[in-house]
């Protein structure tokens, strides 16, 4: 059962959507719901634990509900099951409103995309919006895996997150540099919490082409897939 009402914020003047699902299930103990609302790294999430009854579902939609500006109010009981409500901010579309559709090149071949990042969540939100835009993804965890992944195909963009553990994404992105010839290397976008100008100017200088902040939002990865075309295109008119 999933009403879903329009309501008003009348605190902050949005206009906010609630969802509410409710279930005759297990229930949830105070343990497992505390898990919920962490940040989920795919090396620490062991299912052996006692918050895996629980799985992956309502973590990633507690991050993506967050990332959209609204939040999330869960009620369980052990052996009663649970209520989960959803508010989500909108905006109200007029009859006749048309939105914006960027236009992208339309390609036989769909470009080839490696995303590296160790979030679980942010994985899935990475891969889902460079499908969108007609990509075949591929997901790694590391940057040490990344730099494996790039000797063994031809990627046409890497998506690297600049922290993570094992190698992070500035001495990948060295190290696929070493690898390539200038003209050949796979266009690398940046994603980064950190937004300084030192930390751009550090991730350009490493070899990176673009650098987008995260959370990610789908229309600057797309501007960033968008100048990899334009580079691209250029590339091939100067080769003609």
């Amino acid at each position: 059962f999933i009403p879903a009402d329009p309501t008003s914020d009348s605190a902050s003047s949005r206009n906010m959507l609630r969802l509410s699902v409710t279930d005759s299930g297990v229930g949830m103990t105070d343990e497992q719901m505390s898990y919920i609302s962490t940040r989920v790294r795919s090396e620490q999430w062991n299912t052996r634990t006692s918050a895996s009854t629980i799985g992956l579902g309502l973590p990633l939609s507690y991050q993506l509900v967050k990332m959209l500006g609204g939040s999330m109010d869960i009620r369980s009981e052990p052996g009663r099951g649970s209520t989960v409500t959803v508010h989500l901010p909108y905006e109200p579309v007029e009859d006749g409103d048309m939105l914006s559709v960027p236009e992208f090149p339309s390609d036989e071949i769909r470009l080839s995309a490696l995303v590296v990042e160790d979030n679980l969540f942010n994985q899935m939100v990475t891969r889902t919006m460079l499908q969108k835009l007609g990509c075949n993804v591929t997901v790694v965890e590391n940057g040490l895996e990344a730099v494996r992944a790039v000797q063994d195909v031809c990627y046409d963009v890497v998506v690297m997150d600049v922290n993570m553990p094992v190698m992070d994404g500035i001495t990948a992105t060295r190290s696929i540099v070493d690898t390539y010839l200038p003209h050949e290397k796979p266009w690398i976008i940046g994603l980064s919490a950190n937004t300084s100008q030192q930390d751009r100017e550090m991730a350009l200088a490493a070899g990176m082409n673009d650098f987008v902040c995260k959370p990610a939002r789908a229309e600057y990865l797309q501007d960033a897939v968008s100048r990899y075309f334009r580079h691209r295109n250029q590339h091939c008119r100067r080769s003609q």
